[in-house]
């Protein structure tokens, strides 16, 4: 709203102006969310992931959050053999799975191909390892079970590999988490594993 004074008749009087920007920022809203989002998941998208990247000590002051890096198992061959419509069909039912196991105030990412990330609040004041070990077995449970194909009157199953990080137990900078949560993973898809926490990599690679 704008004021504006002036005299009209010999009388001081003044023009009020409304600019009712209701409409360009829900465009703008609207622009911002195709942005952050990755269009075939919905999911949000490697550029929203640098945002967080930057903001992450206001955005998470004072909270305890858990880090999943997650990667398709045998994603490629169901590529190969049925083609690239099945596979996004397969990834889209993946993302929904996702957004089912955690909630709207968490951040769910896919990054690339058949790679997801997931930023996640923990609940737990004493035991963030079994928080986390649950949240890694949820994960697993729920992306590897069979996913039907309409158009192909089958059943296709893939595999997944987890690995997990805590923040800021195990650091404070996102980012270093982050790459220590993906190492976790790559060791758990190397040795077929399920899930690998980030902290208990340095014990089982001195057992290895």
């Amino acid at each position: 709203m704008s004021i504006s004074c002036l005299e009209y008749q010999g009388k001081p009087c003044a023009i009020a102006i409304i600019h009712d920007f209701t409409s360009i920022q829900a465009s703008i809203s609207e622009l911002e969310n195709k942005l952050n989002r990755e269009p075939l998941t919905g999911l949000l998208n490697q550029r929203y992931l640098d945002l967080i990247k930057h903001d992450y000590p206001k955005l998470f002051k004072g909270q305890s959050l858990g880090i999943a890096f997650l990667d398709l198992d045998r994603f490629k061959p169901v590529n190969d053999q049925y083609g690239h419509d099945v596979g996004d069909i397969l990834l889209k039912k993946i993302a929904q799975r996702l957004k089912r196991l955690f909630p709207s105030d968490d951040y769910v990412f896919r990054i690339g191909g058949d790679e997801f990330l997931v930023i996640f609040k923990l609940s737990a004041v004493d035991n963030q390892h079994a928080e986390l070990e649950h949240a890694a077995k949820r994960i697993h449970h729920d992306l590897t079970q069979p996913i039907y194909i309409a158009s192909l009157a089958i059943h296709i199953s893939v595999g997944v590999s987890v690995g997990i990080a805590y923040y800021p137990f195990e650091d404070e900078h996102l980012p270093t988490l982050i790459s220590k949560a993906d190492e976790a993973m790559y060791y758990a898809k190397k040795h077929q594993l399920d899930f690998t926490l980030a902290q208990d990599l340095k014990t089982l690679k001195t057992l290895k």
